[in-house]
Formats: C-alpha cells, sequence, structure tokens
C-alpha cells in the first residue's frame, strides 16, 4: 500500500510541473540527503567528496528533465524513482571516468607519436606537469565536448558511432570534437607544438568536412 508520505511526494512532481517551483525546494528539502549518500555509496567516495555534489547536481536537474513524464505504478514509491536516477548519473560519470583514465595512460606512452615525427622541441612533455595539465585541461571540457572526444579517442568510435550513442547527429558529433580540441590547443600552449595532439586531431578530425573544422 502506498504511504501517505509517498503521496505526498507524488503530487509534489504533479504541482512542480503545474509550475509550482516550492513544490521542487520541498522535495529537494526532503531528499538532498538521501541523494547524497546514494552518490557516495555509489561511486565509493566519501560525503564530503567533491563529485558528490556534482552527481547530486545531475541527479536534481535529471529529476527536472524527467518530471513532466512521470507516470509510476500504484506501488512504485518517488523515492525509488529518484535514488535510480542518481544511481544511473554515478555510473555514467564512473564509466566516462574509466574512459578518461584510459585514454591518459595511453596518451602518456606516446603511443599516440607517429614514427617519422621529429624529436620533440617543447618542454617536458612527458614529464608529470604534462600530465597532470592535459588531465586538468580534459576535465575542464564541457562534459558533452569531453564524451564526444573520448568515445571517439579512447573507444574508437566512428562519428556516426558516436551519434548514435549520445543521440545527436554525426554534424553536432563533429562540432564537440572540433571545440574540444580547440579547447585543449589553446590550455596546452605552453607546451609548445605537441606532435602527439596533432596526431590526436588528425585521427579525430578524419572525415570533418573543412568547414566545420573552425571552432564556434
Amino acid at each position: 500500500m502506498t504511504s501517505t508520505d509517498d503521496l505526498e511526494n507524488k503530487a509534489l512532481v504533479r504541482a512542480f510541473v503545474g509550475g509550482d517551483e516550492s513544490a521542487f525546494d520541498k522535495l529537494y528539502t526532503k531528499f538532498r540527503l538521501a541523494v547524497r549518500t546514494c552518490a557516495a555509496e555509489t561511486l565509493g567516495v566519501r560525503l564530503r567528496d567533491s563529485r558528490v555534489d556534482d552527481m547530486a547536481q545531475e541527479t536534481w536537474l535529471g529529476m527536472i528533465r524527467r518530471a513532466p513524464f512521470y507516470k509510476p505504478r500504484p506501488n512504485a514509491k518517488f523515492s525509488t524513482w529518484l535514488l535510480q536516477i542518481t544511481a544511473n548519473v554515478c555510473v555514467t560519470e564512473l564509466r566516462r571516468k574509466e574512459r578518461e583514465e584510459k585514454f591518459l595512460a595511453r596518451y602518456a606512452t606516446s603511443g599516440l607519436v607517429p614514427r617519422d615525427v621529429p624529436e620533440p622541441t617543447y618542454q617536458d612533455l612527458d614529464g608529470e606537469d604534462f600530465v597532470r595539465d592535459f588531465q586538468g585541461a580534459l576535465g575542464s571540457l564541457p562534459g558533452v565536448e569531453r564524451e564526444a572526444f573520448l568515445l571517439r579517442q579512447e573507444e574508437g568510435l566512428t562519428f556516426r558511432e558516436v551519434a548514435l550513442r549520445m543521440r545527436v547527429s554525426v554534424a553536432w558529433v563533429q562540432k564537440l570534437i572540433v571545440r574540444s580540441l580547440d579547447s585543449l590547443q589553446k590550455q596546452l600552449a605552453k607546451y609548445g607544438p605537441d606532435p602527439r595532439l596533432v596526431a590526436i586531431e588528425e585521427q579525430a578530425l578524419d572525415g570533418v568536412p573543412r568547414e566545420r573544422r573552425a571552432s564556434d
């Protein structure tokens, strides 16, 4: 049997969808800790970890996007639905982090440098500073740009496959790739010409029409 409290939660969702912003505030107050706890447990980190805040924010954004389509079964609790959103965003983040770590490991080993590249003249390319800066630059990319970049580079997906995975158009994927490369190049400019980034760019942009290669 559905509890009175759960009926109230579902009524608050309907009220929020109807335009009552205070209804969202009430749901947020009631479930803020539960969402954060679920995120911390799924990620395997402490509550004070900054990633918990990020995942909690993604949860509430997901709830806002899904609220208009929320039509639960009679015995399905609102809390179960909400925390499933939390679990989903956390799993997505863990998978993204795994892809990012694999890519960084490959990048640091110079495996992406073409054999005919001349001896580099830039500073400390393989040092810890560069790897740290590259990781920071990659992490600073907007989520969709980073996801497109890693799917293209780490998983080796075609533009069409990336588009299908992200549920966007091929043209939009190509634009995301161009933007991500432009941002990485600007943030790593202090290291001078980087043949590995050039190799990545050539691979990533293979098949992108020339008129789309200019970042907006």
